[in-house]
């Protein structure tokens, strides 16, 4: 990892705790820092004195050990989150952090890897709130944050071993945890628990492991090693969620190779389905922020350029090949379908047809007259309204758009039910309000369009 990095994570992670008046239940007050806390106890260092305490809740005035219990909640909700940016181009558009810039250029580390970005080519930059571990490894953090600790103290050791816990590194959890009480065995108390989180967590990141490689046993055709080793992961690693997976694998393969592949396979589409959903979401959300964009350059970008973008982005993040990936995804099997509606936007999906003239017909050639006399208006109003499109999208909220754009993706990309109906919720599928004014919500149709897709 280079200095720079270092230094901009060392920014980032590190933020002294600031001495602060704390009551205590018998009233009294001191002067002092939280160096730590969980659920059971407060650890304080007392500023009068010096002295480190390790404190229950209870010892605390009530309101005291609230307002504590909050602000730790808070802090570690946030603990993974730091400033970065948003830079927009016409292309694409990157979030990460600024390592560096210069007049011609921006570097960008990104969930992608570092990227310069020519200046030359930035459309709009935007300051926003990241978390961490989208932009570096937890190894890189760990690197950065290992610094910064006292690590001669049990508490330095205590803290390091939580954030391990927190990012997955568990063999280094587990080595802080220990050098703790070496240093101090009346934390004992503390660690123990911690301990056992971190072991469990060294053998579920063993076991699974282990379940990918007899994963690959499966698909390639060595039945009998890949059951075997389903049945040593259960005996190595009884209760973990790899044991669980594998005792079901290894009964499936008993019986019936083909089978297996199948569950195999079913479980790989639904992780890809739900990174592929994930990541189109994010996507969508990013391109309805770019405000030069007209409402057809974003439906383009949704009918050949978003699926192109996703399979790109998780080639990347998955680590696997991108033409495999594309493969993949077209050959998916799938249970589960999801929905979109198109919403007040469904009108511009649907024919011109309005919902009044679906009425029965009128004997009567005065009220038939009066009747044909509404259609030709509503139809005249209907039909100056659909052709204000750009205004339209302009008036759309954030949530209206993602839920439009995120319908009209599925449709032209995705498998799809035969598209479905419902009534819209202004006119109840009127598509009048009253008895003769237009509903501009569905424009006369009285339907909001929804798609099931997978």
């Amino acid at each position: 990892m280079t200095k720079l990095l270092v230094a901009v994570l060392a920014m980032a992670l590190f933020s002294p705790a600031a001495a602060e008046t704390i009551r205590m239940r018998d009233g009294s007050y001191h002067s002092g820092e939280v160096v730590s806390a969980d659920d059971d106890v407060v650890r304080i260092k007392f500023a009068e004195n010096g002295l480190e305490l390790e404190l229950k809740w209870d010892q605390l005035a009530s309101g005291e050990a609230q307002r504590l219990r909050t602000r730790q909640a808070t802090e570690k909700a946030s603990r993974f989150k730091i400033d970065g940016e948003v830079i927009y181009t016409r292309s694409d558009t990157l979030e990460g952090i600024v390592l560096d810039e210069t007049p011609d250029k921006v570097k960008l580390r990104t969930a992608r890897g570092t990227k310069d970005v020519a200046k030359s080519g930035i459309m709009k930059r935007e300051k926003t709130q990241i978390n961490m571990l989208s932009v570096y490894t937890p190894d890189e953090m760990y690197a950065a944050k290992a610094a910064l600790y006292k690590l001669e103290t049990p508490a330095g050791n205590f803290d390091l071993a939580e954030l391990c816990l927190a990012i997955g590194l568990f063999v280094k959890a587990k080595e802080h945890f220990t050098k703790a009480l070496e240093l101090d065995p009346t934390w004992k108390g503390r660690v123990d628990p911690k301990l056992a989180k971190a072991d469990s967590g060294i053998k579920e990141a063993e076991a699974a492991v282990m379940l990918k490689e007899a994963e690959k046993l499966v698909t390639d055709d060595k039945l009998e090693e890949a059951v075997a080793k389903f049945k040593e992961i259960i005996e190595k690693y009884p209760g973990t969620a790899a044991a669980v997976k594998a005792a079901d694998l290894a009964n499936k393969g008993e019986g019936d190779v083909t089978a297996l592949k199948g569950e195999q396979k079913k479980d790989a589409d639904k992780k890809t389905a739900k990174s592929y959903y994930d990541e189109m979401k994010s996507l969508i959300g990013k391109v309805i922020a770019k405000k030069d964009l007209t409402f057809d350059d974003i439906k383009g970008y949704a009918e050949k350029g978003l699926a192109i973008e996703i399979l790109d982005n998780l080639a990347t993040k998955l680590k696997v090949d991108r033409k495999q990936l594309e493969m993949d995804w077209k050959a998916r099997e799938l249970d589960e379908w999801k929905t979109a509606s198109y919403g007040e936007g469904s009108w511009l999906m649907d024919p011109a047809d309005l919902a009044i003239e679906k009425g029965t017909s009128q004997d009567d050639i005065a009220k038939k007259r009066e009747k044909e006399a509404l259609i030709a208006s509503l139809k005249k109003q209907a039909g100056d309204q659909r052709k204000l499109v750009n205004e339209w999208w302009a008036k759309q909220n954030t949530t209206a758009r993602i839920n439009w754009l995120t319908a009209y993706a599925a449709e032209k990309t995705m498998m799809i039910k035969p598209v479905e109906h419902v009534n819209c919720n202004k006119c109840a599928g009127k598509g009048l309000v009253g008895s003769s004014s237009l509903c501009l919500r569905c424009l006369g149709t009285g339907l909001d369009r929804v798609v099931s897709y997978k």
